[in-house]
């Protein structure tokens, strides 16, 4: 296999359930990114929703808030996000909607919330700013994550055709982001700038937003735990987010190529 770029959802995928990374993980990521391997984090979440993961593993390439941006270091290659104007439209109608719970923001600005991080300690590791959103927003949204329900979402998402949504597994919460914004264009654009090939890149997801980027990079793989559509999606499957599923499929499959 001639990879190139190792690209990694986190949640559920190379994150354990309890949101750490094992030695043995870490250790054949270091060992791939020695043979010349590039690695990518291709998560939902912002840049400091992941900088403790960004100071452990020093990832060449972030794909974040589900592609709307892309950075390779500190360099933004790739930006899709919602107008500051829709956006703004899109919190007044959910706001208003009774199927709709907390709901949050990410902006250059800061990432905004009309929630305490004390319900949600898992996300918690940056101060968001407390808003009840009357104001709205004051700058472009990357991504709007409100907890939803499905019938409500396809409701907003048809009012405003630029914008596309997926929704989480296990949850309500539901992303909203410029439509294109996806995790595939934020690899390809990745990629383009390093001069890499799709077919040379390998990716390992487990969720919705997973399922294209599994589909269309060189080689797919789908967690044990993954969901049915991102196993259909893939190529392979590997062993579960909670035993080394990543870095055992790539001992296994990447080695041989060295």
């Amino acid at each position: 296999m001639d990879i190139k770029m190792i690209v990694c959802d986190l949640d559920g995928t190379l994150l354990r359930s309890n949101k750490t990374v094992s030695p043995y993980s870490l250790n054949v990521l270091e060992n791939c990114r020695k043979h010349g391997i590039l690695l990518a984090f291709a998560t939902a979440r912002s840049q400091n929703g992941v900088a403790l993961y960004i100071n452990m593993m020093q990832p060449d390439i972030l794909v974040l808030n589900g592609g709307a941006l892309v950075k390779i270091g500190d360099k933004t290659i790739y930006q899709a996000a919602i107008d500051a104007a829709t956006a703004n439209n899109m919190l007044a109608m959910m706001l208003g909607h009774p199927e709709v719970g907390y709901v949050t923001a990410e902006t250059e600005a800061g990432y905004f919330a009309n929630y305490s991080t004390d319900k949600y300690t898992e996300y918690s590791c940056f101060r968001p700013i407390f808003t009840d959103f009357a104001q709205g927003i004051p700058c472009d949204a990357y991504k709007i994550t409100p907890e939803i329900t499905a019938t409500a979402a396809e409701y907003i998402a048809v009012q405003f055709p630029e914008v596309a949504f997926v929704h989480f597994s296990g949850g309500q919460w539901r992303n909203f982001t410029h439509k294109d914004a996806t995790k595939l264009k934020g690899i390809a654009a990745a990629a383009k700038h390093m001069g890499i090939d799709m077919s040379q890149i390998v990716a390992f997801g487990d969720d919705h937003n997973d399922v294209d980027m599994l589909a269309n990079c060189g080689i797919g793989v789908a967690m044990a735990n993954a969901i049915p559509q991102a196993k259909a999606a893939a190529e392979y499957t590997c062993g579960d987010n909670d035993n080394d599923g990543v870095a055992r499929w790539l001992e296994e499959n990447i080695w041989p190529q060295k």
